[in-house]
């Protein structure tokens, strides 16, 4: 969730030109364990929800470049999911 809070906030840079902090992104999150949700997500009385959306489309692609505390590289923050099939057992099998 909060690296997903910082991705937003360079998404809200991107479009706004305004730096915001991991901090100023609030998001509700749904969930458990590590299959998380956000439902709403503003910044203030801005909501980033649409924003994040075309951020997402944008890069969608290409993935989207960052660094993170862990590994100096570039990570892809997201990318196509693979191409699978359902085993009919609630797993997806790579094809």
């Amino acid at each position: 969730v909060f690296g997903t809070q910082s991705l937003i906030s360079k998404a809200y840079y991107e479009k706004y030109n305004e730096v915001i902090g991991r901090n100023d992104v609030n998001a509700n999150v749904v969930g458990i364990n590590h299959f998380t949700w956000i439902t709403e997500v503003h910044c203030g009385d801005r909501d980033l929800m649409g924003m994040y959306a075309d951020f997402a489309d944008k890069y969608y692609e290409s993935g989207y470049g960052i660094k993170n505390a862990y590994n100096k590289y570039p990570q892809q923050s997201w990318h196509k999911p693979p191409k699978a099939r359902h085993n009919g057992r609630g797993c997806l099998i790579p094809l």
